[in-house]
């Protein structure tokens, strides 16, 4: 049969199903480096997000012309606050989760670092919805405050 397709000369199917394997294994732990890259850089992204809001949000802020509906802003400068405070408390809890799962490898320090470990996890879950919140809330805030102002 012409058709069919003939492994390389020397190689039998085993040797092809474990090559196949080792290089799915490799693909898998670069797909975990990936994305672990991916979420380091969106934390510091939203974060970073957070203060350009608040930068923007008390420079765009001029007394003097008495615009409307001035109460929006102290509110928007709040929750921008909360955001970038939320945001560098999730980017320290998880330098500190990194570092920990580094430690939970040893057998003899598997128990607590599993421990701390999950802790980690919730602070980190908590602070980071409060940063997108936070930074959700406050530039919808912004955005009403410059609607009134047109």
């Amino acid at each position: 049969m012409s058709g069919e397709s003939k492994p390389p000369a020397g190689q039998d199917d085993e040797t092809l199903i474990r090559e196949a394997t080792n290089k799915r294994a490799v693909s898998a732990q670069d797909a975990y480096k990936i994305h672990v890259d991916s979420a380091h850089r969106y934390d510091y992204f939203i974060t970073g997000a957070a203060g350009v809001a608040l930068g923007f949000a008390l420079k765009e802020f001029a007394p003097a012309t008495g615009p409307t509906a001035a109460f929006l802003l102290p509110i928007a400068w709040i929750l921008l606050l909360v955001s970038l405070g939320a945001g560098i408390t999730h980017l320290e809890i998880q330098r500190g989760f990194f570092k920990i799962a580094a430690d939970a490898h040893d057998p003899a320090l598997y128990s607590t670092s599993l421990a701390k470990l999950n802790r980690a996890i919730g602070l980190m879950n908590f602070w980071g919805t409060a940063r997108n919140v936070g930074l959700l809330g406050g530039v919808c805030v912004l955005v009403l405050w410059r609607a009134l102002n047109l």
